[in-house]
Parts: structure tokens; C-alpha cells; sequence
């Protein structure tokens, strides 16, 4: 007789996130941990923390969706968006976990800081990730100029959304 296995730690669930909005959320939009993501036409936005963080590896693609952070209520210091390959262990020191995907087609990671993508990856692990076709609001060390990662990336040109304020009072 054989028998199923309902969760495997080494297979990353899978999410198909469509046509969504995550707005005004106090501290993260998207928190993934080593997890598998697909999205299509989303907006995360203001969000007190991260819209968005894929970490412990995994596997994200999103196209033609909007990260824009201009949280209001309170100071933010990190970025829109963070993705990392690593967890860190009992010792405090990092665990590279692949990034076997992580790549954005036609996004918006956008908002009021002067750096609105942090990337931090081991080395040694696999951190496959790519910006194609992007508005990326990024500061110099964000390496956009990379031609193996970033594709064809409008680096700081405004989206000039409408409204950043998303708040609906009823």
C-alpha cells in the first residue's frame, strides 16, 4: 500500500494570484518563503513595510503588475520590493535556498523612497532572477544596469499614477 505525502518541505506550494489588489496593509502585501507564485495583472500598494518579499528562494513570476509603495502612515525604510536566496539558522548565519525563478515582465516597483528594490543573494546558491520591461525607482546599488538580470528597465521615469492615496472612507 502506498501512501501520500500532503506537504512536501521541499516543493514550494503553488499560488495563482490574478487580477488582485492589496492595498493598505500595516506591514507586508506579499510575504513568500520559499514558496511558488504566478500573477497576472495585480496591485500591491502601501503597505507599511514590503508590498512585496520573496525569500527563502523559490520560484515568482509576476507580469504586467504594479508594486507602489507611499505608505502614509508612519515612516518606512524598506523597499517595495526585497528578494533573498538564504534563511538564516539557529547561529544567526545564512542557509542558501535556490531562487529557482524569479523574474517580473512588465511591473511597476515604484514609491516615495529614493530605492524601491533590495536584492540580496548568496553566493554559491542559485538566485535566477530577471526584470523585463520594467519602471524600477532604484538608487545605485541597485545594479540595473545588469544586462543578465535587467532587461530593458526604465530606471526612475515616474509612472504618474492617477492617485497614490488608495484609502476608500465609507
Amino acid at each position: 500500500m502506498q501512501t501520500e505525502t500532503l506537504f512536501d518541505p521541499a516543493m514550494p506550494v503553488s499560488l495563482k494570484l490574478t487580477n488582485t489588489q492589496i492595498r493598505n496593509m500595516s506591514g507586508l502585501g506579499i510575504l513568500a518563503r520559499n514558496f511558488k507564485i504566478e500573477g497576472w495583472n495585480n496591485v500591491v500598494s502601501n503597505c507599511g513595510i514590503y508590498t512585496a518579499a520573496f525569500t527563502i528562494g523559490g520560484e515568482y513570476e509576476f507580469t504586467h503588475c504594479t508594486f507602489a509603495n507611499f505608505w502614509r502612515f508612519g515612516q518606512r525604510s524598506t523597499p517595495a520590493m526585497y528578494l533573498n536566496n538564504f534563511a538564516i539558522d539557529q547561529n544567526g548565519q545564512p542557509v542558501g535556498v535556490d531562487m529557482t525563478k524569479a523574474e517580473f515582465k512588465n511591473c511597476i516597483i515604484y514609491g516615495n523612497n529614493d530605492n524601491e528594490l533590495e536584492l540580496e543573494f548568496e553566493t554559491g546558491v542559485l538566485a535566477n532572477h530577471n526584470f523585463r520591461n520594467c519602471i524600477i525607482k532604484a538608487d545605485n546599488t541597485t545594479p540595473t544596469t545588469d544586462i543578465l538580470h535587467f532587461e530593458s528597465i526604465y530606471r526612475n521615469n515616474d509612472p504618474q499614477f492617477k492617485s497614490t492615496l488608495t484609502i476608500i472612507l465609507n
